[in-house]
């Protein structure tokens, strides 16, 4: 028995045979299945509030305590998720993106995605990326290509080096105009869906939200538009978080006490500083262990759903 909190986290969950885009990197369904089996045999699956409260010491925690956390407030979750959790008795914590929610967009994390689906051939999108970025270069201000590479193309435990620097050219490494610009450029190039049809395939909408909160699903923050809050401009940070506060409130119909989990696990001291005078009560990050007594409540580790087994058997 532990007396750690094992927080999951996942982001697509779906029948990867029968979506059109098979490629994308998600859980199966019965793979997703089987993770619960196993979760259920080993863990008492709790609420991210009463898991914080405990890890804060205000509240008992049992033992080998487990919460289930949802990133980006996809479709998959209210279609696949919500039912299989509902079916167990147990509550998941879900963290849409509020602009996906809202209007009928793809925001530019999911369209890397979409790109990277489409095209089989990964060293041919990282030299078409190689390609775009002398014309980039004519408006806008950003290292040589060597020096990307040598900053940006690092495999990760899940990506091969060449598959990173595509996405971090279009998530993080160029500047704001120059990384939307290259997104769209490849989207158009690669993706031939409508991106209004695709947006409403791909996310929660609030009607889908508000029948999760009425069956036992939590909701917290996951940005605005999923820019990553450690990296942006103060001026930007203040719109994102403000705009999510707003959404939070609506769709939770609370004034504080949420939880942000931030995007693609940035995040600063500046970001937690803002996000307790907002009336935040903590942060999920992407840092790969459990979370303990005297964890930092807006420091909240947690590891992958390919972390743990996807059958009972383990």
């Amino acid at each position: 028995m532990t007396q750690d909190v094992t927080f999951v986290m996942y982001h697509y969950v779906r029948d990867r045979g029968r979506h059109r885009f098979p490629r994308v990197n998600a859980l199966d369904k019965a793979e997703f299945d089987g993770q619960l089996d196993y979760i259920a045999s080993r863990y008492t699956v709790i609420g991210v509030h009463r898991a914080l409260e405990a890890l804060a010491g205000r509240a008992p925690l049992p033992d080998n305590a487990c919460v289930l956390t949802f990133d980006d407030g996809l479709l998959d979750h209210y279609e696949t998720v919500f039912p299989a959790l509902r079916k167990r008795g147990w509550t998941g914590a879900f963290y849409p993106i509020a602009k996906t929610t809202w209007q009928d967009v793809v925001v530019d994390v999911h369209k890397i995605h979409f790109i990277l689906a489409s095209v089989e051939d990964e060293k041919m999108l990282y030299d078409r990326v190689l390609a775009l970025l002398p014309e980039l270069r004519k408006t806008e201000d950003f290292p040589d290509d060597p020096e990307l590479l040598r900053v940006w193309a690092h495999p990760n435990r899940f990506d091969t080096a060449e598959t990173i620097f595509v996405k971090r050219a279009m998530q993080t490494a160029l500047p704001p105009l120059a990384r939307r610009h290259l997104v769209d450029c490849l989207f158009d190039e690669f993706v031939p869906d409508d991106e209004a049809v695709l947006s409403r395939e791909t996310y929660l909408r609030p009607l889908h939200i508000r029948e999760m909160v009425d069956g036992g699903m939590e909701f917290g923050g996951h940005g605005y538009s999923h820019e990553w809050l450690g990296e942006i401009d103060p001026r930007v940070l203040d719109q994102e978080l403000a705009l999510t506060v707003d959404f939070l409130a609506d769709i939770t119909g609370k004034q504080d006490g949420w939880v942000m989990c931030y995007p693609s696990g940035s995040y600063s001291d500046l970001v937690i500083e803002k996000l307790k005078l907002l009336g935040f009560s903590g942060g999920l990050t992407t840092n790969v262990r459990l979370a303990g007594r005297g964890d930092d409540p807006f420091e909240i580790p947690r590891i992958d759903t390919k972390d743990l087994p996807m059958s009972a058997a383990g």
